[in-house]
């Protein structure tokens, strides 16, 4: 059980998770502190007492996120499950996970806040290299990925593929979403390094729901 937020910490979070709600759906460019405040019944001279500015706001909102993000990859990367688990859950998890930023907020991010975008953009690169690697030589390890792969230049061209598709821009002239583009990216690129077997057992996962506990 965690531990309970003082009258502070609780005013902040209640700020922080509305924000965050209205910025995914809507982008914060249309937005206002005086919306998001009229909303939680607060004055806007309240949200600057946490906050410098909208900027700050929208860069706490992402910080926030991307802490949120990096728990539950670890969560899954520290279980232990076997490695087509752990993929499967990281390919359920990510998708959900990017399905909860709007196209609008997106591109507000790259075209408002590039150096934000940017920190998004170091973040997953980040994070990639950090969880994949243990994934993938776990991967190794129990047999389901092939000793003859290269890891390492298939994690370099995993994150130049998000880094050039996942983007405003480009999604914008695409039919798909981010989250589809990402379990797309995933199951072709892990189908590619994986043993015969390890694939299908991956395909036979992906198409039957599953309880698996974190998911």
């Amino acid at each position: 059980m965690g531990l309970a937020l003082n009258g502070e910490d609780s005013t902040r979070e209640r700020i922080l998770g509305h924000s965050s709600e209205r910025f995914f759906k809507d982008g914060f460019a249309r937005v206002s502190v005086d919306e998001i405040a009229t909303e939680l019944a607060i004055s806007k001279k309240t949200i600057y007492k946490y906050f410098d500015s909208k900027d700050d706001l929208v860069a706490h909102v992402v910080e926030r996120r991307m802490g949120e993000v990096r728990r539950k990859v670890v969560s899954v990367i520290d279980t232990d499950r076997n490695f087509i688990e752990k993929l499967e859950a990281l390919m359920t998890n990510i998708g959900v996970e990017i399905s909860k930023f709007s196209k609008a907020f997106q591109h507000d991010l790259q075209r408002l806040n590039p150096e934000l975008w940017q920190r998004i953009a170091e973040f997953r690169r980040k994070a990639i290299f950090e969880n994949l690697t243990r994934l993938l030589d776990q991967g190794v390890a129990e047999g389901y990925v092939r000793k003859s792969v290269n890891t390492r230049v298939c994690l370099l061209a995993y994150v130049s593929i998000i880094d050039h598709i996942v983007r405003p821009d480009t999604l914008a002239e695409e039919p798909f979403s981010a989250a589809e583009a990402l379990r797309s990216i995933l199951a072709i690129f892990f189908h590619g390094i994986l043993t015969e077997d390890a694939g299908k057992e991956l395909e036979q996962r992906l198409q039957t729901p599953s309880s698996t506990p974190g998911r």
